[in-house]
């Protein structure tokens, strides 16, 4: 059993989306599969990556033209996918399973390139070009008017038009908050042997989502406000001393379904280099420069956490150059000490990766 989450703070902006189907009577299944008009059938959680994958006669209209994404040009995928929300009797439904699958692909989709590359060792990287593609695709989009307007759905249109604006007021309607409901969900199974769609372990599912939030974020500068999950998982990875069962009565203490906490730990050491290695610049830039206590806007929403103690970091509070300096440090005790209890080559070659991210932007001063 994977040790207890660090307390969080969540702004308001970033509480959980409630689902079409928490929000109304349940309505399904598709009118037609040729049609762009359908009524789609929600899971319950707020992501389905934990259920079971339905068989291609029953799959959703947006899994069945996500399959042609490797070979047909993105911008006639993303007017397929948009149609289908604007034309959906239920929109609110439809917008939530668009992100859904668009996530869902990214998660259990090896690679969308002929050149896979290694992915820890658990196969091959998933490519996500294609998928960034796709989202300039869709923000492309020009300001649609949905066939159906449900009151639920109006804060989604644009007050002066009333229509759906693809690429304002916050780059795709709901996609950030979603992807932020979908990280919390993975993360807080990260530890659980249960595999998911595609037989991909949950901890392998929220690595390849934490790379792809990361190259998402590096690429548009931005991330709708998740920058702070990247302290969560350095906080989670690098304040915490690894945990080791010693005895048989502390190794009781795992589940015979989850991963021991070494196991668990070194999950999240990962997670936390892959943040900091593929996005630890654009995180530089916006919290440090030039302002040693870490940004107006992100102490606003995020000081408790910012100034809670951890179990290795004493440092002070806040998101300090000195705390940046002690992840580096701690990276490369983890990255290059034997003794530092990961036998794990693959996460040790990516703590070193990370340990020299941060170093560079230490001796640069700022960004």
């Amino acid at each position: 059993m994977s040790p207890p989450l660090l307390r969080r703070t969540i702004p308001r902006h970033h509480q959980p989306i409630l689902t079409p189907q928490q929000r109304s009577p349940i309505i399904y299944r598709v009118a037609s599969k040729t049609s762009h008009q359908y009524q789609a059938q929600p899971p319950a959680k707020m992501t389905s990556i934990f259920e079971p994958s339905p068989s291609s006669s029953d799959a959703d209209p947006f899994s069945q033209v996500l399959l042609n994404l490797p070979t047909t040009d993105v911008a006639t995928i993303a007017d397929q996918l948009t149609t289908l929300v604007t034309t959906s009797p239920k929109p609110d439904t439809a917008l939530w399973q668009l992100w859904d699958t668009l996530i869902n692909t990214v998660i259990t989709t090896s690679t969308l390139s002929d050149l896979p590359q290694p992915y820890y060792n658990q196969g091959p990287k998933p490519n996500h070009t294609r998928i960034f593609a796709l989202l300039d695709a869709i923000r492309s989009q020009p300001p649609q008017k949905p066939k159906y307007i449900p009151s639920s759905f109006r804060r989604h249109l644009h007050p002066e038009d009333g229509k759906l604006h693809w690429s304002s007021p916050d780059f795709l309607p709901g996609f950030y908050l979603h992807c932020r409901d979908v990280h919390d969900i993975l993360e807080s199974r990260r530890d659980s042997l249960v595999p998911t769609k595609g037989g991909i372990s949950p901890g392998e599912c929220y690595l390849r989502f934490c790379q792809f939030l990361a190259g998402l974020m590096k690429r548009e500068r931005d991330s709708g406000g998740n920058h702070i999950l990247v302290f969560y998982a350095c906080r989670m990875g690098m304040e915490r001393r690894g945990l080791f069962p010693s005895s048989p009565a502390e190794s009781a203490g795992t589940s015979e379904g989850s991963l021991s906490p070494r196991e668990t730990w070194r999950l999240d050491i990962r997670a936390a280099a892959t943040w900091l290695r593929d996005a630890g610049e654009v995180l530089w830039a916006k919290w440090m420069h030039r302002d040693d206590d870490g940004g107006e806007g992100l102490r606003r929403h995020y000081a408790d956490a910012l100034d809670d103690g951890t179990e290795m970091w004493e440092g002070g509070k806040g998101l300090t150059r000195d705390r940046w300096a002690f992840w580096a440090r701690r990276l490369r005790e983890i990255g290059g000490d034997d003794d530092s209890g990961l036998d794990d080559e693959e996460t040790r070659g990516v703590a070193l990766e990370a340990a020299r991210v941060v170093e560079r932007l230490l001796e640069r001063g700022e960004s």
